[in-house]
């Protein structure tokens, strides 16, 4: 949506953003140059044979059923999280992703017809310049788990809008105030574990240096629930709980109310690109151990915004969250200045859309070409696993 709006804006071009009548994008569009053409999975919502349609990359045979493609539709893949196209067992999703072994099994066995189609997608997308990687974290994964071969990866940052560099964030006396930190995300099954961690661990910082500390937790979503219960252990922070903030009030909300962001993905961005000094968190599946370490957002390389946790081994490098509140205490301007030039220098919106523009322009893998190579027809496993539950739903 940002990206759109700003290419229909500010560069006339032709935008149309698909989205469910009542999705995100559909329901918070301000601008009247951009197109929504509304979605349904029992309809045909025709995508212009002369247009460029961009998804999120995906299993293939997941791609919305509601979709009517031209052959001649150029397709580009935009690789947003690290398992995008890594499959995984029906039914045992989580677990796998929290466990590479069992992962890698099941990729060498049950699901590698899977896994050899999509490593033949990723590379053939590739080489028709049609797969962009958010940042390294996506590349290695698909490395990783698919063993494609991806040289030279094309990277499309996560895009917010422009910083202005000339804000100059005003420290405050916590000696006589609480330290105020905010959470913005989705609480998902890959965000809430690490939402945890940290909450615990600022539950032991304010213990040890009797500093106040107020968190804002900003999100819903399934595990909400359980953030909440783990809430109402915490004995020294003073947490609230808020199920909302619309996107044309996050700015003034973040400026008023964050003296730190802790986040992952765009939203560690919406607090950095307002001087707030942002903690980056990384995504994991399974509970986050006390060994984990902490950095900040412009401490991170190859445009990342998150690593996938597996088990503490491997834990990427950072320092000890009383070390990195220690240095906030002490030096929190320079924090603030040193997260606007970050993302000033890598995901301000003009340049993710001038990027965008021009890979575009390049990329060559038509909506023909994925029919052709089969890669959308969901396989027998998942189509037994449906049948079954499905049997299973009948049963009750």
């Amino acid at each position: 949506m940002r990206i759109g709006t700003y290419l229909a804006e500010k560069h006339g071009l032709d935008v149309t953003l698909i989205d469910y009548p009542d999705g995100f994008m559909a329901t918070n569009l301000r601008s009247e140059k951009v197109t929504i053409l509304p979605y349904s999975d029992e309809g045909a919502t025709h995508v212009p044979a002369d247009a460029i349609i961009v998804l999120q990359a995906m299993n293939p045979w997941s791609i919305f059923p509601g979709l009517s493609v031209c052959r001649e539709t150029r397709l580009i893949f935009w690789n947003c999280l690290p398992f995008n196209l890594v499959p995984a067992l029906p039914g045992l999703r989580e677990i796998s992703y929290r466990t590479p072994a069992l992962l890698m099994a099941s990729l060498s066995t049950l699901l590698a017809g899977r896994r050899k189609t999509n490593r033949q997608l990723v590379e053939a997308m590739h080489g028709r310049h049609s797969i962009f990687f958010m940042d390294e974290e996506n590349v290695g994964a698909v490395r990783r788990f698919l063993k494609a071969r991806v040289d030279d990866p094309v990277f499309l940052p996560i895009p917010v809008a422009d910083p202005d560099l000339s804000v100059v964030r005003q420290a405050r006396d916590l000696h006589h105030g609480a330290l105020r930190v905010v959470w913005v995300g989705r609480i998902a099954d890959f965000k809430h574990h690490i939402l945890v961690r940290a909450m615990l661990d600022l539950d032991d910082y304010s213990r040890q240096s009797k500093q106040a500390v107020e968190l804002t937790i900003v999100g819903s979503g399934a595990f909400a629930a359980r953030v909440a219960d783990q809430g109402s252990e915490l004995e020294f922070v003073d947490l609230t709980l808020i199920n909302n903030v619309p996107p044309d009030q996050l700015d003034a909300f973040l400026t008023d109310r964050a003296d730190i962001v802790m986040a992952m993905g765009t939203a560690a961005l919406d607090g950095a690109r307002l001087g707030i000094p942002t903690i980056l968190l990384d995504p994991s599946y399974g509970p986050v151990s006390p060994a984990y370490l902490y950095r900040w957002l412009f401490q991170e390389s190859g445009f990342t915004l998150g690593r996938i946790l597996f088990d503490p081994a491997s834990y990427p490098g950072g320092t000890p969250l009383t070390d990195m509140l220690s240095d906030f205490t002490a030096d929190s301007q320079r924090l603030s200045q040193l997260s606007l030039t970050y993302v000033a220098t890598n995901h301000a919106l003009p340049k993710v859309a001038t990027k965008l523009v021009y890979f575009a322009e390049r990329a060559t893998y038509k909506w023909g070409d994925l029919v052709d190579s089969g890669a959308n027809r969901r396989d027998w496993i998942y189509r037994a696993f449906t049948f079954a539950r499905n049997l299973v739903g009948r049963g009750r």
